[in-house]
Protein backbone atom coordinates (compact mmCIF):
# COMPACT_ATOMS: atom_id res chain seq x y z
CA UNK A 1 0.00 0.00 0.00
CA UNK A 2 2.88 2.51 0.81
CA UNK A 3 4.53 1.80 -2.21
CA UNK A 4 1.37 2.57 -4.70
CA UNK A 5 0.81 5.77 -2.66
CA UNK A 6 4.66 6.21 -3.20
CA UNK A 7 4.82 5.64 -6.93
CA UNK A 8 1.41 7.56 -7.63
CA UNK A 9 3.05 10.59 -5.71
CA UNK A 10 6.13 10.63 -8.04
CA UNK A 11 4.11 10.17 -11.29
CA UNK A 12 2.15 13.03 -10.02
CA UNK A 13 5.20 15.29 -9.49
CA UNK A 14 6.96 14.29 -12.83
CA UNK A 15 4.02 15.95 -14.60
CA UNK A 16 3.52 19.09 -12.53
CA UNK A 17 4.86 20.98 -15.50
CA UNK A 18 4.85 24.29 -12.80
CA UNK A 19 8.29 22.87 -10.90
CA UNK A 20 11.08 22.02 -13.40
CA UNK A 21 13.39 21.10 -10.25
CA UNK A 22 10.91 18.79 -8.46
CA UNK A 23 11.09 17.03 -12.16
CA UNK A 24 14.61 16.28 -12.01
CA UNK A 25 14.75 15.33 -8.38
CA UNK A 26 11.77 13.50 -8.28
CA UNK A 27 12.59 11.43 -12.21
CA UNK A 28 15.71 9.20 -10.79
CA UNK A 29 14.02 8.40 -7.83
CA UNK A 30 11.33 7.13 -9.88
CA UNK A 31 14.02 5.41 -12.31
CA UNK A 32 15.72 4.20 -8.65
CA UNK A 33 12.02 2.83 -7.61
CA UNK A 34 11.09 0.99 -11.15
CA UNK A 35 14.97 -0.59 -11.19
CA UNK A 36 14.24 -1.84 -7.74
CA UNK A 37 11.12 -3.84 -8.61
CA UNK A 38 12.69 -5.02 -11.41
CA UNK A 39 15.64 -6.65 -10.09
CA UNK A 40 13.25 -7.70 -6.53
CA UNK A 41 10.10 -8.48 -7.20
CA UNK A 42 10.28 -11.21 -10.06
CA UNK A 43 7.55 -13.63 -10.07
CA UNK A 44 8.23 -17.11 -11.28
CA UNK A 45 4.71 -18.68 -12.84
CA UNK A 46 4.79 -22.63 -11.94
CA UNK A 47 3.59 -26.09 -10.86
CA UNK A 48 3.27 -26.55 -7.26
CA UNK A 49 2.62 -30.69 -6.58
CA UNK A 50 1.22 -31.63 -3.82
CA UNK A 51 2.16 -35.00 -1.84
CA UNK A 52 -1.19 -37.01 -3.69
CA UNK A 53 0.05 -35.88 -7.20
CA UNK A 54 -2.69 -33.56 -7.83
CA UNK A 55 -0.92 -29.81 -8.40
CA UNK A 56 -2.15 -26.32 -9.00
CA UNK A 57 -0.31 -23.04 -10.88
CA UNK A 58 1.07 -20.62 -8.43
CA UNK A 59 3.09 -17.55 -8.96
CA UNK A 60 6.38 -18.45 -7.10
CA UNK A 61 8.66 -15.73 -5.64
CA UNK A 62 12.88 -15.64 -4.83
CA UNK A 63 14.35 -19.23 -7.10
CA UNK A 64 17.67 -18.89 -6.20
CA UNK A 65 17.35 -17.69 -2.47
CA UNK A 66 19.02 -20.20 -0.28
CA UNK A 67 15.74 -19.75 1.96
CA UNK A 68 14.12 -22.32 -0.47
CA UNK A 69 15.47 -24.93 1.66
CA UNK A 70 13.74 -23.93 4.57
CA UNK A 71 10.89 -22.45 3.02
CA UNK A 72 9.47 -21.33 -0.49
CA UNK A 73 7.61 -18.22 -0.90
CA UNK A 74 4.78 -18.11 -3.18
CA UNK A 75 1.83 -15.47 -3.66
CA UNK A 76 -1.63 -15.87 -2.72
CA UNK A 77 -4.19 -13.01 -3.94
CA UNK A 78 -1.41 -10.62 -3.41
CA UNK A 79 0.23 -11.55 -0.20
CA UNK A 80 3.15 -13.68 0.79
CA UNK A 81 3.00 -17.20 2.08
CA UNK A 82 5.13 -19.88 3.17
CA UNK A 83 4.96 -23.49 1.21
CA UNK A 84 7.09 -26.27 3.54
CA UNK A 85 8.65 -29.50 2.13
CA UNK A 86 6.48 -31.92 4.75
CA UNK A 87 3.46 -30.21 2.75
CA UNK A 88 4.32 -31.00 -0.54
CA UNK A 89 5.97 -32.87 -2.90
CA UNK A 90 7.56 -30.64 -5.42
CA UNK A 91 7.98 -26.96 -6.51
CA UNK A 92 8.51 -26.69 -10.18
CA UNK A 93 9.32 -22.81 -10.82
CA UNK A 94 9.90 -23.35 -14.53
CA UNK A 95 11.68 -26.70 -16.59
CA UNK A 96 15.17 -25.76 -15.84
CA UNK A 97 14.17 -24.52 -11.86
CA UNK A 98 12.67 -27.39 -9.48
CA UNK A 99 12.70 -28.05 -5.78
CA UNK A 100 11.91 -31.26 -4.35
CA UNK A 101 10.92 -32.61 -0.80
CA UNK A 102 13.19 -34.93 0.31
CA UNK A 103 13.88 -36.58 3.29
CA UNK A 104 17.12 -36.21 4.80
CA UNK A 105 16.29 -38.10 8.47
CA UNK A 106 13.41 -40.21 10.10
CA UNK A 107 10.69 -37.71 9.62
CA UNK A 108 12.38 -34.64 8.45
CA UNK A 109 11.61 -33.30 4.80
CA UNK A 110 13.37 -30.56 3.70
CA UNK A 111 13.34 -29.16 0.03
CA UNK A 112 16.40 -29.34 -2.07
CA UNK A 113 17.12 -28.26 -5.55
CA UNK A 114 16.86 -31.23 -7.88
CA UNK A 115 19.94 -31.24 -10.63
CA UNK A 116 19.61 -34.39 -12.78
CA UNK A 117 17.28 -36.46 -12.84
CA UNK A 118 16.51 -40.06 -14.72
CA UNK A 119 14.71 -43.26 -13.69
CA UNK A 120 17.83 -44.63 -12.25
CA UNK A 121 19.01 -41.85 -10.21
CA UNK A 122 18.16 -38.15 -9.44
CA UNK A 123 20.80 -35.49 -7.57
CA UNK A 124 20.02 -33.28 -5.16
CA UNK A 125 21.85 -30.05 -3.32
CA UNK A 126 20.94 -28.55 -0.34
CA UNK A 127 23.25 -26.24 0.99
CA UNK A 128 26.94 -27.54 0.77
CA UNK A 129 25.61 -31.17 1.15
CA UNK A 130 24.57 -33.25 -1.50
CA UNK A 131 22.21 -36.22 -1.92
CA UNK A 132 21.40 -39.04 -4.41
CA UNK A 133 18.35 -41.14 -4.63
CA UNK A 134 17.89 -44.30 -5.87
CA UNK A 135 14.60 -46.89 -5.95
CA UNK A 136 12.98 -44.13 -3.45
CA UNK A 137 16.19 -43.94 -1.40
CA UNK A 138 17.83 -40.91 0.08
CA UNK A 139 21.64 -41.24 0.57
CA UNK A 140 24.15 -38.54 1.78
CA UNK A 141 26.99 -38.58 -0.43
CA UNK A 142 28.34 -35.16 0.69
CA UNK A 143 31.58 -36.46 2.28
CA UNK A 144 32.05 -39.98 1.38
CA UNK A 145 30.79 -42.40 -1.90
CA UNK A 146 30.31 -45.57 -2.30
CA UNK A 147 29.05 -45.93 -5.72
CA UNK A 148 29.02 -49.96 -5.42
CA UNK A 149 26.40 -49.93 -2.48
CA UNK A 150 23.94 -48.42 -4.58
CA UNK A 151 21.18 -50.20 -6.86
CA UNK A 152 22.35 -48.85 -9.82
CA UNK A 153 23.65 -50.20 -13.14
CA UNK A 154 27.40 -52.04 -12.74
CA UNK A 155 28.87 -49.99 -15.43
CA UNK A 156 27.85 -46.33 -14.04
CA UNK A 157 28.97 -48.03 -10.82
CA UNK A 158 32.14 -48.97 -12.01
CA UNK A 159 32.38 -45.97 -14.01
CA UNK A 160 31.87 -43.36 -10.97
CA UNK A 161 34.63 -45.58 -8.65
CA UNK A 162 37.17 -44.96 -11.42
CA UNK A 163 36.79 -41.31 -11.43
CA UNK A 164 36.85 -40.85 -8.07
CA UNK A 165 40.84 -42.30 -8.47
CA UNK A 166 41.14 -43.61 -5.06
CA UNK A 167 39.76 -40.39 -3.35
CA UNK A 168 36.78 -40.74 -0.87
CA UNK A 169 34.68 -38.62 -3.21
CA UNK A 170 33.62 -36.69 -6.55
CA UNK A 171 33.16 -32.81 -6.16
CA UNK A 172 29.29 -32.39 -7.00
CA UNK A 173 29.45 -30.69 -10.57
CA UNK A 174 32.28 -33.30 -11.71
CA UNK A 175 29.60 -36.10 -10.36
CA UNK A 176 26.98 -33.97 -11.86
CA UNK A 177 28.75 -34.46 -15.34
CA UNK A 178 29.70 -38.03 -14.95
CA UNK A 179 25.91 -38.76 -15.03
CA UNK A 180 25.11 -36.48 -17.99
CA UNK A 181 28.20 -38.26 -19.67
CA UNK A 182 26.67 -42.01 -18.79
CA UNK A 183 23.26 -41.21 -19.85
CA UNK A 184 24.43 -39.72 -23.53
CA UNK A 185 26.65 -42.30 -23.73
CA UNK A 186 23.77 -45.43 -23.35
CA UNK A 187 21.27 -43.58 -24.86
CA UNK A 188 18.96 -42.92 -21.88
CA UNK A 189 16.38 -40.77 -21.06
CA UNK A 190 17.69 -37.73 -18.24
CA UNK A 191 16.99 -34.42 -17.32
CA UNK A 192 19.29 -31.43 -15.88
CA UNK A 193 18.23 -28.51 -14.04
CA UNK A 194 19.89 -25.39 -12.57
CA UNK A 195 22.04 -25.25 -15.76
CA UNK A 196 24.21 -22.30 -16.75
CA UNK A 197 21.74 -19.38 -17.03
CA UNK A 198 21.80 -18.53 -20.42
CA UNK A 199 22.03 -14.45 -22.28
CA UNK A 200 19.42 -14.26 -24.96
CA UNK A 201 20.35 -11.42 -27.57
CA UNK A 202 17.65 -9.92 -29.20
CA UNK A 203 18.09 -7.49 -32.35
CA UNK A 204 15.07 -5.21 -33.80
CA UNK A 205 14.86 -2.22 -36.03
CA UNK A 206 12.47 0.34 -36.31
CA UNK A 207 10.80 3.57 -36.96
CA UNK A 208 8.99 6.38 -35.15
CA UNK A 209 8.68 10.14 -34.72
CA UNK A 210 9.25 12.09 -32.09
CA UNK A 211 7.25 14.61 -30.54
CA UNK A 212 9.32 17.71 -28.53
CA UNK A 213 8.55 21.35 -26.70
CA UNK A 214 11.42 23.17 -27.41
CA UNK A 215 12.39 26.52 -25.79
CA UNK A 216 13.41 29.71 -28.24
CA UNK A 217 15.99 31.70 -26.65
CA UNK A 218 15.69 35.22 -28.56
CA UNK A 219 17.77 36.79 -26.25
CA UNK A 220 19.13 36.76 -22.30
CA UNK A 221 15.33 38.69 -21.85
CA UNK A 222 13.13 36.99 -24.52
CA UNK A 223 11.98 33.74 -24.84
CA UNK A 224 8.75 31.04 -25.82
CA UNK A 225 8.28 27.85 -26.62
CA UNK A 226 7.10 25.85 -29.66
CA UNK A 227 6.61 21.82 -30.30
CA UNK A 228 7.95 20.29 -33.59
CA UNK A 229 7.68 16.58 -34.77
CA UNK A 230 10.79 14.87 -36.18
CA UNK A 231 11.17 11.13 -37.94
CA UNK A 232 13.41 9.04 -36.00
CA UNK A 233 15.34 5.76 -36.85
CA UNK A 234 16.65 3.18 -34.11
CA UNK A 235 18.28 -0.10 -33.69
CA UNK A 236 18.11 -1.71 -30.66
CA UNK A 237 19.43 -4.56 -28.83
CA UNK A 238 17.99 -6.88 -26.32
CA UNK A 239 19.38 -9.08 -23.61
CA UNK A 240 17.20 -11.54 -21.94
CA UNK A 241 18.74 -12.43 -18.36
CA UNK A 242 17.53 -16.08 -17.90
CA UNK A 243 17.55 -16.08 -14.24
CA UNK A 244 18.63 -12.42 -12.89
CA UNK A 245 15.48 -11.10 -14.86
CA UNK A 246 13.43 -13.60 -16.04
CA UNK A 247 10.27 -11.85 -17.09
CA UNK A 248 12.71 -8.37 -17.99
CA UNK A 249 15.00 -7.35 -20.21
CA UNK A 250 17.86 -4.76 -20.77
CA UNK A 251 17.81 -2.98 -23.78
CA UNK A 252 20.97 -0.78 -25.42
CA UNK A 253 20.40 1.28 -28.93
CA UNK A 254 21.16 3.80 -30.84
CA UNK A 255 18.98 6.39 -32.75
CA UNK A 256 18.89 8.75 -35.42
CA UNK A 257 16.53 11.63 -35.77
CA UNK A 258 16.21 14.40 -38.12
CA UNK A 259 15.61 18.03 -36.70
CA UNK A 260 13.79 20.42 -39.70
CA UNK A 261 12.85 23.34 -38.20
CA UNK A 262 10.94 26.39 -40.10
CA UNK A 263 8.61 28.13 -37.49
CA UNK A 264 7.05 31.11 -37.56
CA UNK A 265 5.99 32.61 -34.09
CA UNK A 266 4.45 35.28 -32.43
CA UNK A 267 5.07 37.10 -29.35
CA UNK A 268 4.24 40.53 -27.33
CA UNK A 269 0.50 41.67 -26.96
CA UNK A 270 -1.55 43.02 -29.64
CA UNK A 271 -0.42 46.62 -29.54
CA UNK A 272 3.35 45.46 -29.25
CA UNK A 273 3.09 42.30 -31.22
CA UNK A 274 6.40 40.15 -32.52
CA UNK A 275 7.12 38.10 -35.20
CA UNK A 276 10.15 35.66 -35.35
CA UNK A 277 11.23 33.76 -38.48
CA UNK A 278 13.74 30.93 -37.30
CA UNK A 279 15.07 28.17 -39.71
CA UNK A 280 17.75 25.17 -38.60
CA UNK A 281 18.33 21.99 -39.52
CA UNK A 282 20.20 19.23 -37.46
CA UNK A 283 20.39 15.78 -36.47
CA UNK A 284 20.39 13.70 -33.05
CA UNK A 285 22.38 10.80 -32.65
CA UNK A 286 21.26 8.88 -29.39
CA UNK A 287 22.38 6.03 -27.25
CA UNK A 288 19.26 4.85 -25.17
CA UNK A 289 19.61 2.42 -22.14
CA UNK A 290 16.60 0.77 -20.47
CA UNK A 291 14.90 -1.42 -18.19
CA UNK A 292 11.94 -3.05 -19.35
CA UNK A 293 9.50 -5.37 -16.30
CA UNK A 294 6.76 -7.36 -17.90
CA UNK A 295 3.57 -5.34 -16.82
CA UNK A 296 1.30 -8.07 -18.67
CA UNK A 297 0.89 -11.52 -20.73
CA UNK A 298 -1.64 -12.84 -22.66
CA UNK A 299 -1.38 -14.78 -25.78
CA UNK A 300 0.84 -13.61 -27.80
CA UNK A 301 1.34 -10.21 -26.27
CA UNK A 302 3.28 -8.84 -23.63
CA UNK A 303 3.10 -5.66 -22.29
CA UNK A 304 6.57 -4.28 -20.14
CA UNK A 305 7.49 -0.99 -18.59
CA UNK A 306 10.26 1.00 -19.46
CA UNK A 307 12.86 2.86 -17.42
CA UNK A 308 16.33 4.61 -17.92
CA UNK A 309 17.94 7.30 -20.04
CA UNK A 310 19.58 8.03 -23.09
CA UNK A 311 22.52 9.82 -23.65
CA UNK A 312 22.46 12.06 -26.97
CA UNK A 313 25.03 14.66 -29.63
CA UNK A 314 23.20 16.80 -31.56
CA UNK A 315 24.96 17.30 -34.68
CA UNK A 316 24.61 20.36 -37.37
CA UNK A 317 25.08 24.06 -38.62
CA UNK A 318 23.93 27.15 -37.40
CA UNK A 319 20.63 28.36 -38.47
CA UNK A 320 19.12 31.88 -38.73
CA UNK A 321 16.29 34.08 -37.12
CA UNK A 322 14.34 37.10 -38.39
CA UNK A 323 12.71 38.90 -35.34
CA UNK A 324 10.29 41.81 -36.55
CA UNK A 325 9.73 44.41 -33.56
CA UNK A 326 6.19 46.71 -33.94
CA UNK A 327 6.47 49.54 -31.21
CA UNK A 328 3.94 52.02 -31.88
CA UNK A 329 3.52 50.91 -35.56
CA UNK A 330 7.14 51.19 -36.05
CA UNK A 331 8.40 48.13 -37.40
CA UNK A 332 12.34 46.83 -36.43
CA UNK A 333 14.12 44.21 -37.92
CA UNK A 334 16.74 41.75 -36.62
CA UNK A 335 18.85 39.22 -38.05
CA UNK A 336 20.54 36.56 -35.95
CA UNK A 337 22.22 33.25 -35.62
CA UNK A 338 20.31 30.40 -34.14
CA UNK A 339 22.60 28.02 -32.65
CA UNK A 340 21.45 24.72 -30.53
CA UNK A 341 21.92 25.32 -26.69
CA UNK A 342 23.86 22.19 -26.24
CA UNK A 343 26.01 19.77 -28.30
CA UNK A 344 25.32 16.77 -26.24
CA UNK A 345 23.13 15.85 -23.08
CA UNK A 346 21.50 13.35 -20.54
CA UNK A 347 17.79 12.06 -21.18
CA UNK A 348 15.78 10.46 -18.24
CA UNK A 349 12.86 7.86 -20.26
CA UNK A 350 9.73 6.61 -19.21
CA UNK A 351 7.85 4.50 -21.44
CA UNK A 352 5.34 1.28 -22.40
CA UNK A 353 6.65 -1.24 -24.72
CA UNK A 354 4.21 -3.90 -26.49
CA UNK A 355 5.25 -7.11 -28.08
CA UNK A 356 3.77 -8.54 -30.53
CA UNK A 357 3.75 -12.14 -32.79
CA UNK A 358 2.39 -11.79 -36.15
CA UNK A 359 2.71 -15.11 -38.31
CA UNK A 360 6.32 -15.30 -38.03
CA UNK A 361 7.63 -11.80 -37.53
CA UNK A 362 7.93 -10.54 -33.92
CA UNK A 363 6.95 -6.97 -33.39
CA UNK A 364 7.33 -4.08 -30.51
CA UNK A 365 5.36 -1.10 -30.68
CA UNK A 366 6.47 2.05 -28.20
CA UNK A 367 5.27 4.21 -26.78
CA UNK A 368 7.57 6.94 -23.96
CA UNK A 369 7.77 10.07 -22.13
CA UNK A 370 11.55 11.69 -22.09
CA UNK A 371 12.36 14.94 -19.34
CA UNK A 372 15.18 16.89 -21.14
CA UNK A 373 17.07 18.74 -19.13
CA UNK A 374 19.16 21.23 -21.33
CA UNK A 375 19.85 24.69 -20.23
CA UNK A 376 20.72 27.64 -22.94
CA UNK A 377 23.08 30.76 -22.30
CA UNK A 378 21.45 33.18 -25.31
CA UNK A 379 23.29 36.34 -25.79
CA UNK A 380 22.40 39.63 -27.75
CA UNK A 381 24.35 38.26 -30.68
CA UNK A 382 22.76 34.74 -31.23
CA UNK A 383 19.34 33.03 -29.96
CA UNK A 384 19.40 29.22 -29.01
CA UNK A 385 17.45 26.58 -29.52
CA UNK A 386 16.65 24.84 -25.77
CA UNK A 387 15.56 21.35 -25.36
CA UNK A 388 14.67 21.55 -21.37
CA UNK A 389 10.49 20.25 -22.05
CA UNK A 390 9.12 17.32 -22.07
CA UNK A 391 9.28 14.99 -25.72
CA UNK A 392 7.27 12.09 -26.53
CA UNK A 393 8.43 9.51 -28.73
CA UNK A 394 6.34 6.44 -30.82
CA UNK A 395 7.04 3.95 -32.53
CA UNK A 396 7.22 0.43 -34.39
CA UNK A 397 10.02 -2.18 -34.29
CA UNK A 398 10.53 -5.77 -36.60
CA UNK A 399 13.05 -8.43 -34.73
CA UNK A 400 16.05 -9.70 -36.86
Amino acid sequence: MELDILSHQLFIDIYDNKSKSNMIRTLPLVLLLFIGTTLFAQEYRGKLIHNDGTSKEVSFLNPYSKNNYKEILYLHYGMEHELYAQNFKRAEFSKDLVYQSIEIKTNQKVWARVHFESETIKLFLRYNSFYVEVDNTIYDISKIQSPSTLDIPKDLSDLWQSEMNGNKMLPFKTLKKLLVQYHKKNKIDYHTYFNKAKTIPYLEVGLGANYSNINLLISPSQKTNFSTVSPAIFINGRLYFSRLLKQSFVSLGIGFQKFKIEKDISTGSEDNENFHELNIKFQQISIPMSFNLTLLSKNEMKFYMRGGAKIYFNIGENGNLVSEYQIDKIVRTENSQLKLAKKSGFTPLLGLVANKKIGKSDLSFLLQYEKNMESGNPSNDHAQIEFSKSAITVGAAIKF
